[in-house]
């Protein structure tokens, strides 16, 4: 036998295998995430233009990025002789990808994890998760898509019935002209202003105009405009308006809310109910968020 071919019959062939250690034992089973093929849009890094996506994991608003990718490499596991999802016939044991033109990550087929974030692997959209910020996408052209950083500012220390506002300020006190009305408005759904709306506005929320209290349920930031706004405004052009973003009555002990983060801004927390003294506090907005506890002080004068 020729000494080159008995030395490639010698050659050591390395094996070797480690446990995920973002694996926890947990039945991920029962999960509810969905997991579906077909045409998928969302703006994940908040530039204001949407991308392209040819899977699109659910999680329901119930699960995290990790348990989302636990989920889905129960659904690639080798036992998987099902479809692995929705619009796609594949076996969850055979899968590879979402376009056979994409290279194929054998390893995460649907994405991997590290360092606390989803890494989703091309055309996969990874949303409806309660840790939003803990992913990285690729959509499908392509692009890498970070999401911007979104905080929360929560009001605690309350009870059933507070009244709660929280609004930003400007010099200590709110900033009740933080927006002005971009000519006349009758009976408005829709709601033009002059300035610009940032991301730090919510895409849903609160706004006031003087003591009148509206909602609107969507923004068009190029249009400066809210929409979906209930009740119907209507106030003349050049009239000032605020966005709140608290401003109800508490169900519990706490009332939060998410935004994407900027920069820092300062606000100014209220809390009012007949039974206590009214309570003020400002705080500054961080890339952490912020958080104000209320100091309920009994109000012995009232009736």
């Amino acid at each position: 036998m020729p000494e080159t071919f008995r030395a490639l019959l010698r050659l050591p062939i390395p094996l070797a295998t480690a446990p995920d250690t973002n694996d926890d034992g947990s039945d991920v089973s029962a999960y509810t995430c969905t997991l579906t093929f077909g045409s998928y849009t969302e703006d994940v890094d908040g530039d204001g233009t949407a991308e392209s996506y040819g899977a699109k994991v659910d999680g329901q608003g119930s699960y995290t990025a990790l348990q989302c990718y636990r989920w889905l490499k129960w659904k690639c596991r080798r036992e998987n002789t099902s479809a692995i999802g929705t619009g796609n016939s594949t076996e969850g044991r055979f899968y590879r990808y979402v376009n056979n033109a994409y290279s194929e990550v054998k390893a995460a087929p649907l994405g991997s994890f590290a360092g606390g974030k989803f890494f989703g692997a091309r055309g996969v959209l990874l949303t409806n998760i309660t840790d939003s910020n803990n992913r990285q996408l690729i959509d499908s052209a392509g692009n890498i898509k970070i999401p911007p950083t979104t905080v929360s500012i929560v009001v605690s220390g309350l009870v059933s019935g507070d009244r709660v506002l929280v609004a930003r300020s400007s010099g200590g006190v709110i900033n009740k002209s933080q927006f002005t009305l971009s000519g006349n408005h009758s009976s408005a759904t829709t709601v033009t202003v002059n300035e610009a709306l940032g991301n730090d506005i919510p895409d849903a929320g609160n706004l006031r105009l003087g003591d009148s209290t509206f909602t609107y349920s969507g923004i068009v930031r190029g249009s400066k405009q809210f929409t979906g706004v209930s009740p119907a405004l209507t106030g003349s052009s050049g009239a000032a308006l605020y966005q709140p973003y608290i401003d109800g009555v508490a169900s519990g002990t706490s009332m939060s809310k998410s935004l994407v983060y900027a920069s820092d801004f300062d606000v100014i927390a209220r809390v009012r109910k007949k039974s206590i003294l009214p309570f003020e506090n400002s705080a500054t907005v961080s890339s952490s968020g912020a958080s104000i506890s209320a100091i309920r002080t009994t109000d012995t004068i009232a009736v």
